[in-house]
């Protein structure tokens, strides 16, 4: 018989949560291993005795066939002394908490074992709302402290059945050690409950059908997910859905829908197979597809898109003003040493046939390749839409997510007549007034959503730490973040490339093996995180009460999440909102000190904003006067930069395109449109748009007509411009005088650099949006419109065809050899006007020619601009971080150009560029300059 040898296991990654221990059980018997297995917090500790073939063989099956939801970031395997006997058997043991890397998993949509039993009569958990097993249910939403144990969440005030019991204790079920598991007899309730008596008017299913029978109606119901709370009505009902507007004050920004099922997704949206994969996965977040047309005769104009996939951007622009020849010379030329790099980056967009990811307008949207395949399935007959044309108007996009919570399944079907009359498509929007955080109890609800609703779908279980639903896009087949919450927050970035490791932190021993670095199939590659955890063993049930030193970057003003940084370890939170709303001060404050007992750290700097009126700022002085602790401010748009930087564990110089809003500059004046060159030191700014004014102050991010009129005054005579303004309705001749008035006295009206805001003034120059009902509603109408312009005449482009037909004043910004001629950006506006002076009635064509051309020479004006740059410089990486960004129309045309310029170009994907991203980079920035000064 061969000698029994005892190893020491750590795995390190997502293996609090999702049936880790059981699995390791399981694969114990499989391989025949003797042991242990606990959660140690920061990783799942396992002591196996066996021979070294069958230890071998155990730790194979852990590496290859974890649990669906894990993942594994490292496994370290090191041989020890024999300390005891196991009793010839292998045991789950109790759980025992050390200090180190924590992996908290974010909470788990509903897998499809669950969902078969749901539907499956005689089940012990059919019909059950709360539902779960060891692959799914809520995770960090139900935490009250790791380790992840029944009795340190929001589950242990429901005591488990005897059926419950026996599965959560049996090694051979799905539910062996699941935390919240339950059914019928023993979980968490459901209930309606009456907004003003809140007596319960209905219990369990009795109350979910009761609520269907309300949407109905047309009534809106407020319904508790998995993090909060929902606004749900009819999707279909265009009534319903005008009601919910009004209430909710809320004219056009756009509603995120819950859709039944994939078939229903297919049949009002375009999908592609990569989005089909964030769908229909564990996480579920909202994501923004392109809608279909409610005919096929309406949807002629898409199917001709896929037409133009190897078609020039600029064709056009060559064979109207270019010689040919000129052009294709800097084909095939290293553009960082050949004479050509003086050359314009025109010269090198201009020439796009037949290249991989060379054509513009193909991902303009991207999604638009995709309409081609829809044409060639099955079910090509495209069937009129039932989604409400009032979900989002002046939008190509509608956010759409799946059912991720047993309860909304069984209110799109259950056992009853009364689902045959349920809609497919479910208004699904955030429980809480504007700005502020979701609602997570019922005393918010009855306090904050009283007006918005009918009735309220409740339960009982609480919940610990509320998180909003994810948003996401897509960009060239990749996911695009706008919001990050359930499903991705809190798991954190790894970053490998920058010196962050306090050196009194960097534990390493001699009896150590080398550690293995551990990939499994279910790591997804989108998730940036790779691990280099060394660290030296424990002994069995050792623990260690030390707290690590952290930062904590606070976040943004607007779309609030904050981030933790531990060693090279970044969290960034769930989404929080606006904090112009106290509620989220409130909940921001609270969620820090949560987080910071999860992560068993204790916050030793904090990094903040430079705005000196900000919420956020205010708050972190305020933190880290009372802790004693050190307050660092950097400047808004660097943060955006090093959160680009941080995302793609990036650590080099770059030219830091941060285009976005407003934000506080160093010059006390408004930046918006910056060129930084910058690296985790600091930056220089190199570059920005021309400056204009906010006439009005933060009344110009409401009013774009401000914008417009305050670049008038910059650019033409008093009297033509007042005569411009009036002419195209901009403003009638009372509130011209007092804008006049503020910009020749310099009253309430500082300067700005803001790309955000001149793409206010734009759409309100074209005539799309002068007041905007919500943020960036103008920027959204302006690329709408310049998405139509592509769509519409995507069939006209050929080899020959002239790009801006008719319109031969364009050619003026472009020399013979492609070199842009534009200076500044006040050539763009000025342009802009003349084309609109020319007709006396903007049409709709017009408004889409003239959004796409604004598109298209901006993106131009920054290319040429970090061209410049990187030439002076001899920097050739590039960050694109802040709100326009989000623009995937104005990303694809900068970001092409760029890369076509033989530049390296960094973007966001699992972090959003807008303001809900930069928390990571203040993190990053507080912990480079904390612990490499020491």
């Amino acid at each position: 018989m061969k000698d029994l040898e005892l190893y020491h296991i750590k795995i390190y990654g997502i293996v609090q949560g999702v049936g880790f221990r059981p699995t390791v059980t399981r694969h114990a018997n499989k391989a025949g291993i003797t042991g242990t297995v606990s959660n140690r917090g920061p990783y799942v500790e396992v002591f196996a005795e066996g021979t070294k073939d069958a230890v071998d063989y155990f730790v194979d099956l852990i590496k290859n066939k974890p649990p669906v939801r894990a993942v594994i970031l490292k496994i370290m395997v090191m041989k020890i002394e024999k300390l005891h006997d196991f009793l010839n058997k292998f045991s789950i043991i109790e759980s025992s908490k050390t200090a180190g890397e924590i992996f908290i998993s974010p909470d788990i949509a509903i897998c499809d074992e669950c969902k078969k039993e749901l539907y499956e009569k005689g089940n012990k958990r059919y019909l059950h709302p709360f539902i779960n097993c060891t692959s799914c249910g809520p995770r960090l939403t139900i935490l009250d402290s790791l380790p992840y144990d029944r009795e340190r969440t929001s589950m242990k005030k429901f005591k488990m059945c005897d059926f419950c019991d026996e599965e959560y204790h049996n090694k051979e079920t799905r539910r062996f050690d699941a935390q919240p598991v339950c059914c019928n007899e023993c979980g968490p309730s459901v209930y309606l409950l009456d907004k003003d008596t809140r007596e319960r008017t209905h219990t369990g299913l009795a109350a979910i059908r009761e609520a269907k029978r309300q949407i109905i109606d047309g009534k809106i119901i407020t319904v508790k997910g998995i993090g909060g709370y929902h606004l749900i009505c009819d999707a279909t009902n265009r009534d319903a859905v005008k009601r919910l507007r009004t209430l909710k004050n809320r004219p056009f920004k756009p509603f995120a829908v819950m859709m039944k099922d994939e078939e229903t997704v297919k049949r009002e949206c375009i999908l592609s197979e990569e989005q089909e994969k964030i769908l229909c996965g564990h996480q579920k977040p909202i994501l923004l597809l392109n809608k279909k047309k409610g005919s096929e005769s309406d949807y002629s104009d898409l199917n001709n898109v896929s037409e133009f996939e190897n078609v020039d951007i600029k064709k056009g622009l060559e064979s109207n003003y270019l010689d040919s020849n000129d052009v294709l010379r800097f084909d095939n030329k290293d553009n960082r040493n050949s004479s050509e790099s003086n050359q314009s980056v025109s010269n090198v967009v201009s020439k796009y046939d037949n290249k991989d990811n060379g054509n513009c307008l193909e991902s303009n949207r991207s999604d638009y390749n995709n309409v081609s395949e829809y044409d060639n399935k099955d079910n090509g007959n495209v069937t009129k839409s039932k989604l409400a044309d009032n979900i989002s108007e002046y939008n190509n996009t509608v956010g759409v997510m799946l059912p991720y919570a047993p309860v909304h399944l069984l209110l799109f079907e259950s056992d009853d007549e009364i689902s045959k009359l349920m809609p497919d498509i479910l208004v699904a929007t955030s429980g809480n007034v504007s700005g502020a955080p979701i609602c997570h109890n019922e005393d918010e609800v009855i306090s904050e959503l009283y007006d918005f609703t009918d009735y309220i779908l409740s339960n009982n279980r609480d919940i610990n730490i509320r998180t909003d639903d994810t948003v996401m896009d897509f960009f060239d087949g990749k996911p695009y973040m706008v919001r990050r919450s359930r499903g991705y927050a809190p798991l954190p970035f790894m970053l490998t490339e920058f010196e962050i490791m306090d050196e009194s932190e960097n534990i390493s021993s001699e009896n150590i093996d080398e550690a293995e670095n551990i990939s499994s199939e279910n790591v997804d590659e989108s998730e940036n995180i790779s691990s280099e955890i060394v660290d030296d063993a424990e002994k069995p049930n050792r623990e260690s009460h030390h707290k690590q030193p952290a930062v904590l970057g606070i976040g943004g003003e607007l779309k609030n999440t904050f981030c933790i940084g531990i060693n090279n370890l970044f969290y960034p939170s769930s989404y929080i909102g606006d904090l112009s709303d106290i509620r989220s001060i409130e909940v921001l404050e609270e969620s820090i000190e949560k987080m910071e007992k999860l992560l068993e750290c204790e916050i030793t700097r904090v990094v903040c904003d430079m705005h000196p009126n900000y919420n956020s700022v205010m708050l972190a002085e305020e933190f880290a006067k009372k802790r004693n602790i050190e307050l660092i401010k950097i400047q808004h748009h660097y943060a955006h930069i090093l959160s680009c930087m941080a995302e793609n564990d990036f650590n080099d110089k770059v030219i830091g395109i941060s285009f976005d809003g407003t934000g506080f500059g160093e010059d006390g004046t408004v930046w918006g449109g910056e060129f930084l060159l910058s690296d985790v030191n600091g930056f220089e700014r190199v570059a920005s748009i021309s400056s204009f004014n906010l006439l009005g102050g933060d009344r110009c991010s409401r009013e774009g007509y401000r914008i417009a009129a305050a670049c008038m005054f910059d650019l033409f005579d008093d009297n033509e411009a007042d005569d411009i303004l009036l002419k195209l309705h901009l403003t009638d001749e009372n509130d011209l005088k007092a804008l006049r008035f503020m910009y020749n006295n310099h009253m309430n009206s500082i300067k700005t650099t803001s790309v955000g805001r001149l793409f206010d003034g734009v759409a309100a120059l074209l005539g799309i949006t002068k007041v905007s009902t919500f943020e960036g509603e103008a920027a959204i109408r302006l690329q709408y419109y310049a998405e139509n312009y592509i769509i519409k005449n995507s069939k006209n482009f050929d080899e020959t065809t002239i790009y801006f037909t008719e319109n031969d004043e364009i050619a003026k910004y472009f020399t013979k050899n492609g070199e842009i001629k534009i200076d500044n950006t006040n050539d763009i506006f000025k342009y802009l006007v003349s084309e609109v002076l020319k007709t006396n009635v903007m049409d709709e064509v017009l408004k889409e020619r003239l959004a796409f051309e604004f598109h298209y020479l901006l993106a131009m004006f920054t290319i040429e601009k970090t061209l410049e740059i990187s030439r002076k410089y001899e920097v050739y990486n590039v960050a694109l971080s802040g709100g326009v960004f989000q623009n995937k129309l104005f990303l694809k045309l900068v970001k092409d150009g760029l890369q076509r310029a033989d530049l390296k170009v960094l973007i966001h994907s699992l972090v959003p560029p807008n303001d809900g991203g930069i928390g990571l980079g203040q993190a990053l920035y507080g912990f480079v300059n904390n612990f490499k000064n020491k």
